[in-house]
């Protein structure tokens, strides 16, 4: 059974991984682990601390908690400091709970971070950045199980959801108060926000091979997951299962493993029934209204999820629609869940009068309605091929390898052919274009490619131009050698000149690639 301190610790982590993925200022609140270290902070600054949050009451979600908790924390502030206790009181866990409100509008960074704050705040955002799908699910039983148990305790329970649940209500210990229904509304509150994240948690940062991923998890010995290289689609037809598709493709049926984990599948594996959601209100141009539970009592949202293929249906519609969800919303309180779906925007012919409804299938799950994937050993064919094209199949290798790019002005702006097409640049003439782009491009100016381009120099001091020169020097040869249309720099001379503006002259001799004897020569200005 989750205990208070859990909940408002879990709640921490949430609210911390908000704040991250929304790049807001973080408060005291988000991270417990350093109000330890502020005790003295607000024992000895309260009276300064206290008109500021004052004044933070009108804008704060809930003033009337914010405003009674100012009142009670001067109250402890003034007791604490003519106790004779050595015990720090914010080591307290149920201090956290008690002026949730209090932390809440304090920003961590009000005061000069200490090195112990800096590492602690450090350790909890990287830990924050590396939840995963399991931390949001963890955070989730907690706050239910508290609110669960705090509603026992103040005789706020309800018949159907113990019946749904199969829990039993313990007797009532208290009687409700304000407090107490802040208290659950919190906690409700993080619930929702949890089952939000879930549903729309569909993608990660990084790409793993699934097979090698089984294998190394895999604690049945008896299990032998194939290597592979490639796969095919196929259609699953109706009634087959994933056995049947082994023996057929991978001539074992015992490979059925391999299909599931090829397409990630989870069992029931197929479902070719799905789950009929009726709307609760008539479609909107691409929203759609469901209900937070089903008839059972089971969360709608648990089977919801961003980029979910439904199909949507009526008396009147009996054209089935396929539809992608783009993005889900769940009201507070009501639980009431918005769908935005792709496509045209014309939902309204969905009515509640015809019976509308969508229908959706259980999560990593296939039927024959979609393709599976069926790995196979042999990697796929490339059928890409460097085709010459006609302007350059007399030209020597060295200006084959210069590629074909667009022509592009010395001002930057595209050059039209004489009948109104974009222009080609090709042979020596693209060579020389291309390195045009490299020496006027400051490295770290294009935000997808940070290596590319020449040393950033300007408005560098020239005290020490001999490191300046050096470093462009080093700059110009690893462009070149980075660019497989070049073989090498034959000359590089770097000159600084002082009379005037200060200006660095790059004189080059580059060296095309493919066996020729192509050379390019290109000198330009630097302004330091």
């Amino acid at each position: 059974m989750s205990t208070l301190k859990e909940s408002y610790l879990a709640m921490a982590k949430l609210n911390l991984w908000f704040k991250i993925q929304d790049n807001e200022s973080l408060k005291l609140i988000d991270i417990p682990s350093i109000l330890p270290l502020r005790w003295n902070y607000f024992k000895f600054n309260w009276e300064f601390i206290k008109p500021i949050l004052i004044e933070s009451i009108s804008s704060y979600e809930n003033p009337d908690l914010l405003s009674e908790q100012i009142e009670t924390f001067s109250l402890f502030i003034e007791s604490q400091r003519t106790s004779t206790s050595k015990l720090n009181p914010f080591s307290d866990s149920i201090i956290l709970n008690k002026y949730y409100s209090i932390f809440d509008n304090i920003e961590i960074d009000a005061i000069t971070l200490s090195s112990e704050e800096e590492r602690l705040i450090e350790a909890a955002v990287i830990t924050s950045n590396n939840m995963s799908k399991n931390d949001f699910l963890k955070i989730k039983n907690t706050l239910r199980g508290y609110r669960d148990r705090y509603t026992d305790t103040v005789s706020l329970w309800d018949n159907t959801y113990n019946k749904t649940f199969n829990r039993a209500s313990i007797p009532p210990e208290i009687d409700p108060i304000i407090e107490n229904l802040n208290l659950m509304k919190q906690m409700q509150d993080g619930i929702v926000s949890v089952e939000f994240v879930l549903a729309n948690l569909f993608a990660v940062d990084t790409f793993l091979d699934p097979f090698s991923l089984a294998r190394e998890n895999a604690n049945n010995e008896d299990i032998d997951i194939g290597q592979y290289a490639s796969g095919n689609l196929v259609r699953l037809e109706v009634g087959q299962s994933l056995q049947s598709l082994a023996t057929n493709y991978l001539g074992d049926p015992l490979k059925w493993i391999d299909i599931a984990i090829a397409n990630g599948l989870k069992a029931p594996y197929i479902d070719e029934t799905g789950e009929r959601i009726p709307l609760i209100s008539n479609g909107n141009g691409n929203l759609l209204n469901l209900s937070g539970v089903d008839f059972t009592g089971n969360l709608n949202i648990e089977k919801l999820y961003i980029n979910q293929v439904i199909y949507l249906k009526s008396d009147v519609e009996v054209v089935t629609s396929q539809r992608k969800i783009i993005n889900i919303r769940q009201i507070p309180v009501s639980n009431e869940i918005i769908l935005e779906v792709d496509g045209p925007n014309n939902l309204s012919d969905y009515q509640l009068t015809d019976a509308a409804y969508i229908r959706v299938y259980k999560p990593n799950t296939v039927n024959s309605s979609v393709f599976i994937l069926i790995p196979s050993t042999e990697p796929l064919a490339n059928p890409r091929n460097e085709e010459v094209p006609w302007f350059l199949a007399s030209s020597p290798e060295s200006e084959r390898q210069a590629k074909v790019d667009l022509a592009v002005s010395t001002t930057g702006d595209l050059i039209l052919s004489s009948d109104g097409d974009l222009a080609h640049s090709f042979g020596i003439a693209n060579a020389l274009q291309a390195i045009q782009f490299i020496m006027q491009t400051e490295q770290g100016g294009l935000a997808l490619h940070p290596d590319y381009g020449l040393l950033l120099v300007a408005g560098e001091r020239t005290d020490n131009i001999s490191d300046i020169i050096s470093g462009l020097e080093d700059s110009v040869k690893a462009q070149i050698a980075n660019d497989l249309r070049f073989e090498s720099v034959e000359n590089l001379n770097i000159e600084y000149n002082n009379e005037g503006a200060s200006v660095v002259t790059i004189s080059l001799e580059v060296r095309l690639a493919g066996g020729g004897n192509q050379v390019i020569p290109i000198s330009f200005n630097i302004s330091v």
